[in-house]
């Protein structure tokens, strides 16, 4: 459910540092609901590795937030500089 608002939120605004940090909360969320019992409760791993795989998501995580939100500001800023050669200001 959470996916599913999250989803529409950026979809209807793309370009927000809200939908950058909600879908980084979101991410951090569902690596901790299901990477954690997973890795604990099917392959049996001990807690060092299970605190591994959290850290590892929660920075690949970030990562994907962060490349997104640099992503979108050199997407406007593209668009910007196209529209200033169709259109200078002087």
């Amino acid at each position: 459910m959470s996916l599913i608002i999250t989803g529409i939120y950026i979809k209807n605004d793309p370009y927000s540092k809200k939908s950058v940090f909600l879908f980084c909360g979101v991410a951090i969320f569902m690596s901790m609901i299901v990477i954690v019992p997973v890795s604990y409760f099917i392959v049996r791993i001990e807690f060092d590795w299970m605190t591994f795989s959290c850290l590892t998501t929660l920075i690949i995580a970030i990562t994907i937030a962060c490349l997104r939100f640099i992503g979108q500001k050199i997407s406007i800023i593209r668009y910007e500089l196209e529209e200033f050669r169709k259109y200078p200001y002087w």
